[in-house]
């Protein structure tokens, strides 16, 4: 199976922009979908993420050379950190840092083979010392999707020194009534402002979901309302 880039824009409605675009990653099926299983054993084998990143890097930086005047945001799993790969090719790119955020996934992992007798202290701070890393080389870098997965507050407590941006998406939440969905929408947007963060809420379907989420000062937006993923 063949991989292939979307991207999809984030929009701050009190700016009337596009600010950055985020890349997406898709099959080659008639419908375009995200290939997780693919993806995952991806992940699972050295060799395989060794030739994905390559192919990846490639990719991603003829994107960048076709729109030179725009941002992208690329999101990085926890996992691939354990991969000497991932700094490699960020390293390789890093003339086009200061227009790149990296968003940190929310995704639970298995570490690489050689990483195995790491405690789950030490994965912790193998992956705060990466961050570390790609922040030197002058990349962004937010937090996707907070409260889902590895991404608590008290991650992104200890990522804050790091990060410029916080997302946090409805697709999770599809099953919880809006009203209560309110209330964890606004401690984000209250913390990002009172941590001078950016605050983006993706999954954006409705004019009426932006409205109400307007109201209660968010500000940017990523969905289908905005702009459906497109080819790169």
């Amino acid at each position: 199976m063949k991989f292939q880039l979307f991207i999809q824009p984030k929009l701050d409605v009190l700016q009337r922009n596009i600010v950055e675009y985020e890349i997406l990653l898709r099959d080659d099926s008639v419908v375009p979908r995200f290939p997780l299983s693919e993806l995952e054993a991806v992940l699972a084998d050295e060799e395989l993420y060794y030739v994905f990143s390559e192919w990846f890097s490639e990719a991603f930086l003829e994107v960048l050379h076709k729109y030179p005047n725009d941002r992208f945001a690329v999101n990085i799993a926890p996992q691939q950190l354990f991969y000497t790969e991932t700094i490699h090719w960020l390293d390789r790119i890093r003339s086009e840092s200061h227009r790149i955020t990296i968003e940190i996934t929310e995704d639970i992992f298995d570490v690489p083979a050689n990483k195995q007798h790491l405690n789950a202290n030490d994965k912790d701070a193998f992956i705060l010392n990466k961050i570390k890393v790609i922040h030197a080389l002058g990349y962004h870098i937010a937090m996707d999707d907070v409260s889902c997965g590895l991404n608590s507050l008290e991650r992104v407590m200890s990522y804050l020194p790091y990060i410029i941006e916080i997302k946090f998406s409805l697709l999770h939440f599809q099953n919880i009534d809006m009203e209560d969905l309110l209330y964890f929408i606004k401690a984000w947007a209250n913390f990002s402002q009172k941590n001078n963060l950016d605050f983006v809420v993706e999954g954006i379907e409705t004019k009426e979901t932006m409205t109400l989420l307007e109201s209660h000062g968010v500000s940017i937006f990523q969905g289908y309302l905005v702009n459906k993923p497109f080819p790169a």
